[in-house]
């Protein structure tokens, strides 16, 4: 049931608490429990429950230590919509911290079959970005990672002023995104991103299609 919300703020995390990464996980939770094509794909009904708060948890653990979490936070304190942001030079999992306090809880989850099919699909991902934003990849923009609106929020503008929030923050850096459903790509489209590349993966339980879309920013008056 949907709730209408009239006022939020959007504001980034500055050493998130464990409060504070339990309130946004909560709701990355809530909105990814409705459309994971990808991890569905991967892990496939049996494990999606199990895993998904793994994932969204070393997601949120990996941007505390390298990126930035944004939180959509209303009069009452409440948290509406997460994004999870990552600058320039940077990327999810791309260090050791990242690597210990996040991606470890994460594979350490994974059923067998899953982790190797990750293992070898990563260069084919790697390889799908190159081409879809070029050889210079993270060093020259940033990038969303993760968006979530709890569901009862969506459609109002929420996800919409988190995004806004990455892209104005930028200051003169593109900003790049994947989908992996069609309300994903709505939003970024009607946002001002383009459409790069897509690309179909056959992942053991099923079909999923990847899209990367950038925003570019404006030149300089």
């Amino acid at each position: 049931m949907a709730v209408s919300v009239s006022t939020f703020v959007v504001r980034t995390l500055i050493n998130p608490s464990e409060v504070e990464l339990a309130k946004a996980l909560a709701v990355l939770n809530a909105a990814y429990s409705l459309s994971e094509p990808a991890l569905y794909a991967s892990a496939g009904p049996e494990h999606f429950a199990d895993l998904l708060p793994a994932l969204n948890a070393a997601n949120l653990r990996a941007a505390a230590i390298a990126g930035e979490i944004y939180v959509a936070e209303d009069r009452e304190g409440r948290y509406l919509g997460v994004a999870i942001g990552f600058g320039p030079g940077r990327e999810i999992f791309d260090c050791e911290d990242q690597t210990t306090q996040a991606l470890q809880m994460l594979v350490s989850r994974l059923p067998a079959h899953v982790h190797a099919w990750n293992q070898k699909m990563s260069p084919d991902i790697d390889n799908f970005k190159v081409r879809a934003f070029g050889d210079a990849g993270e060093k020259t923009r940033w990038s969303v990672h993760r968006l979530g609106v709890k569901p009862e929020y969506q459609r109002q503008g929420v996800g919409s002023r988190l995004v806004q929030h990455i892209c104005a923050k930028a200051s003169g850096y593109n900003v790049t995104s994947q989908a992996t459903d069609g309300r994903g790509i709505q939003l970024y489209s009607h946002l001002g991103f383009k459409t790069r590349a897509s690309v179909q993966i056959e992942a053991p339980h099923g079909k999923f299609t990847l899209t990367a879309l950038m925003w570019c920013s404006p030149a300089p008056a």
